[in-house]
């Protein structure tokens, strides 16, 4: 069994998912599968993606745009791995984030999902400083009933694309709910928490990117965004 499917959703990134797709090829543990769902993207993205020449890489491209979740689920239904890891087609991983996590899931087996904090970048791959709460970080070690009390009282604190997952676990949960526009992660937590224990590395492990004029699709300060929020 392949030990990791790293899933990668992509919608017109056909900027920036090379250096996703490098992030990953590039990696210290090299025991994957690489899962790219295009969402019926309008630019090259796909034409992009398939310039790599890896049989570890499986494209499956849309025709018609269904929504990130539909293409999250997609994926892991597709996947073989043992474990789930995932990166946004604008994100970057840092070369040693499988071999990390992946060892400290091994010597911690009652962990289900691992996450780790983030450096940002911009859209030209700088480090930034955004004023963000990814960034400022509240995580220790805690049990479900304190996870779930900083969710509801301080928001989201877990950055989506730095999670490692195993695969069974997230499948038992119900995967992601495919009525939501917005935050389906945050609520895939929650349920998550409810039946398994999860943990947060604090290293920064991924590239977290943040593009211009709003463009981000989930944490963009746009009134369509604030009001599905």
């Amino acid at each position: 069994m392949t030990k990791i499917s790293v899933i990668i959703p992509s919608y017109n990134h056909e900027k920036y998912i090379s250096e996703a797709i490098n992030s990953v090829l590039n990696q210290t543990f090299q025991d994957f599968e690489i899962l790219i769902g295009d969402d019926g993207s309008t630019d090259n993205t796909v034409l992009v993606a398939q310039t790599f020449n890896d049989t570890r890489i499986k494209i499956f491209p849309f025709q018609k745009n269904q929504g990130a979740t539909v293409m999250h689920n997609f994926l892991i239904k597709e996947s073989k791995g043992e474990f789930i890891s995932l990166v946004n087609s604008d994100d970057v991983y840092y070369n040693n984030k499988l071999e990390k996590q992946i060892e400290y899931l091994y010597k911690n087996p009652q962990i289900h999902a691992l996450f780790s904090y983030a450096d940002a970048i911009d859209e030209y791959s700088e480090l930034i400083k955004p004023n963000h709460p990814f960034f400022e970080p509240k995580i220790c070690k805690y049990d479900k009933y304190k996870w779930l009390n900083l969710l509801f009282t301080e928001g989201n604190q877990f950055i989506h694309p730095s999670v490692l997952m195993r695969r069974d676990s997230v499948i038992n949960v119900g995967l992601y709910d495919e009525r939501l526009a917005q935050l389906p992660d945050y609520q895939l937590w929650v349920r998550f928490i409810l039946k398994y224990e999860l943990d947060v590395l604090p290293e920064k492990l991924i590239k977290y990117r943040f593009r211009a004029n709003n463009a981000n699709a989930s944490n963009a300060d746009r009134p369509e965004v604030f009001n599905r929020l």
